[in-house]
């Protein structure tokens, strides 16, 4: 194998690299918004469908502040799990 050939391999190969963790990179991001976006409206309709006794209970403020409390790690954690199911498989 000349030179010239195995610059076209490794280069091919690197390419290739690149292709493919772009694709990753956008499945992984297309996927955690799908399921961030399903999880937020299941949330939402589960608080709306709550009970009454749950609001009177429980000031506005709190509700408010653990909801995106919730929200906010599941988005940070959903990721990084997901990537490393991904890597791992």
């Amino acid at each position: 194998m000349s030179t010239k050939e195995a610059i076209q391999v490794y280069g091919s190969l690197i390419m290739l690299c690149v292709v493919l963790v772009t694709a990753r990179s956008i499945i992984l991001f297309t996927f955690c918004i799908r399921a961030s976006v399903k999880l937020y409206n299941k949330m939402f309709e589960k608080i709306l469908r709550a009970k009454m006794w749950f609001f009177n209970t429980n000031p506005s403020r709190r509700i408010l502040n653990r909801f995106s409390d919730d929200l906010g790690s599941v988005d940070e954690q959903l990721a990084q799990a997901f990537l490393e199911v991904v890597q791992v498989c």
